[in-house]
């Protein structure tokens, strides 16, 4: 009886789990479910070359970012590990320092630099994410050769 509640417990974990691919095409088409985060360096007079959008999943341990590359003028997305708490969510983007995002004040810090969070609804979010990739096209648009 114990090895067969084992088994069930082990089979109702994996059914519940999500992949990493379905989880990037839930993120491509924005769910209203999930947690949206739009975030700037400030609320009147945002750089858009500095927003980071969040889309973190209660289906899931990893968080949706989006942001201007600069490298290759164009708007990346990316799925990292993420780590929450009652009181932040740490996210692992792979380098020495981790993204917090306090839970109760909605500030972004990564490393010395803060910015303000604010949650979203799907149609907010679409527009602050159609802004960044308008500004990298007009970027690109601006190239000599």
């Amino acid at each position: 009886m114990k090895y067969l509640l084992i088994i069930l417990v082990l089979f109702s974990g994996f059914s519940f789990s999500i992949s990493k691919d379905e989880l990037r095409e839930r993120y491509k088409n924005v769910n209203e479910e999930d947690i949206l985060l739009v975030c700037d360096t400030s609320q009147t007079n945002p750089d858009l070359k500095l927003r980071i959008l969040f889309t973190i999943s209660e289906k899931s341990d990893w968080v949706n970012l989006e942001m201007f590359n600069d490298d290759d003028v164009y708007q990346l997305a990316n799925i990292f590990k993420m780590k929450e708490t009652t009181r932040e969510f740490k996210i692992d983007i792979g380098t020495d320092f981790d993204i917090l995002i306090d839970r109760f004040t909605l500030e972004m810090k990564y490393d010395r630099s803060k910015m303000q969070c604010r949650k979203v609804d799907r149609f907010s979010y679409l527009i602050a994410r159609a802004e960044v990739q308008i500004m990298a096209e007009e970027i690109r648009a601006k190239r000599k050769i």
